[in-house]
């Protein structure tokens, strides 16, 4: 009788230390998110001209506005093409701005599909941000999972490659052509 009240008490504290580690993960990512988007506001300008819009912010901690991604990395590369020394003052001074669709990283889950369904949660948010910020141009950097995302920009008034781009993302074998489209776009409304 005794071991099976133990073994009863045992499961009792697992399950409360799966909940308190739970709580303690979302305490950390609540705190982690607030300091991303504090980082991302530093060096928003007061007026966006070139909205860059991401999918999320990469799940392994590298972010570009700390200067470390591979988005941060390979637009540099293509401002620099343009012959514009980047730097993220640089960046804010001449209008441009990165907003990532969704709150959280995403950018582990292998199913597309599922991507996209959080992803379209985001969208009116992102409308939202589009409509208060009036920006002249708008580049989504993602062609995959953010079909619906480009989609809505152009349902809300912008023309595809006229004032609205879509590029690869610099990643898996791509960041060539990313540095090559955004050259290519820089070119034509800088």
């Amino acid at each position: 009788m005794e071991s099976y009240i133990e073994l009863i008490d045992l499961k009792i504290e697992r399950k409360k230390a799966k909940e308190l580690e739970q709580s303690s993960l979302l305490y950390k990512n609540i705190v982690e998110s607030e300091n991303f988007e504090k980082k991302r506001n530093k060096f928003k300008p007061s007026k966006t001209k070139i909205l860059f819009v991401g999918e999320s912010r990469p799940f392994g901690g590298t972010f570009f506005y700390d200067e470390n991604s591979n988005l941060y990395e390979y637009t540099k590369k293509a401002f620099n093409n343009v012959g514009i020394d980047f730097s993220l003052a640089k960046f804010k001074e001449m209008g441009c701005w990165l907003y990532d669709v969704c709150k959280e990283p995403i950018n582990f889950i292998k199913s597309n599909s599922a991507k996209r369904k959080i992803i379209e949660k985001y969208i009116p948010d992102l409308i939202k941000i589009i409509k208060a910020l009036s920006p002249k141009y708008i580049i989504v950097v993602k062609k995959t999972c953010m079909e619906k995302v480009f989609s809505s920009i152009l349902g809300i008034g912008y023309s595809e490659n006229s004032n609205a781009f879509n590029t690869s993302f610099p990643s898996c074998g791509n960041q060539k052509e990313y540095v090559n489209e955004l050259t290519k776009i820089l070119r034509n409304i800088l």
